[in-house]
């Protein structure tokens, strides 16, 4: 896996991609998709629409790459992250705190809305920096608790606690092909004839569903391959 994705990695970190985070993502979880069912290809593009060019030296694919997640959760999870990296930023750069790791556990049901972001990264800023320098907790409206830790850089990271996740539904397998297939056309127009996507569910996240193997769905799509990989237990099924 290293071999198919470090070229990619560092590609995207010299070129400082815009969203480096997401497409970091993108290439763990289809380089361990290659690995594991597909070693004889490699990648050999990383673009957009399609997200992948891959090849076995014969023959191409254009591979498009798709995380499935359950919308309420996912906004949840990515207003507080959004939050932490904001956070990061203000201890970084107006502080002299040293780089230290610290997990924040928000409560349950807490206001998030817009309107709110620079009251909530104020709070959580003076949280974390009560917290690193006097290992005290601040009462306030949205961290329950939260774990410090030594580390190489400023990393503040948010979790939410235990939860249960969804079983993934054919609904949302269906609505996730047909959101992509209307792009089908272009993927091949960009690249080549043969498109495949995955789409990917199972991370370790409450917006992440759990994957059901009692699926009757065929794949009538204009994709040549559809595939559902599971990350988390590293399981691959594809629709016929």
């Amino acid at each position: 896996m290293e071999e198919k994705i470090r070229p990619w990695l560092n590609k995207i970190e010299e070129e400082k991609h815009p969203d480096i985070a997401k497409k970091q993502i993108e290439l763990c979880q289809i380089g361990k998709l290659l690995v594991t069912y597909f070693n004889e290809f490699s990648i050999s593009e990383l673009r957009e629409s399609p997200d992948f060019v891959i090849t076995n030296g014969d023959i191409e694919i254009g591979l498009e790459h798709q995380i499935i997640v359950e919308g309420s959760a996912k906004e949840k999870e990515g207003f507080f992250e959004t939050i932490c990296k904001h956070v990061e930023t203000e201890i970084a750069t107006k502080t002299s705190l040293r780089n230290f790791a610290i997990n924040l556990y928000f409560k349950k049901g807490v206001d998030r809305k817009l309107k709110n972001k620079p009251e909530i990264t104020k709070i959580i800023t003076d949280v974390v920096v009560e917290k690193v320098t006097n290992n005290q907790l601040l009462p306030n409206p949205y961290v329950q608790d939260a774990f410090l830790m030594k580390h190489t850089q400023i990393s503040i990271n948010a979790n939410f606690g235990a939860f249960m996740q969804k079983h993934l539904e054919e609904s949302d397998i269906i609505h996730a092909i047909k959101k992509k297939e209307k792009k089908v056309d272009e993927y091949r127009k960009n690249t080549v004839q043969n498109q495949w996507l995955v789409m990917v569910v199972g991370q370790v996240n409450e917006s992440s569903f759990e994957v059901r193997t009692d699926f009757n769905i065929s794949n009538d799509s204009k994709f040549d391959r559809v595939f559902v990989f599971e990350d988390f237990n590293n399981q691959l099924f594809e629709l016929r």
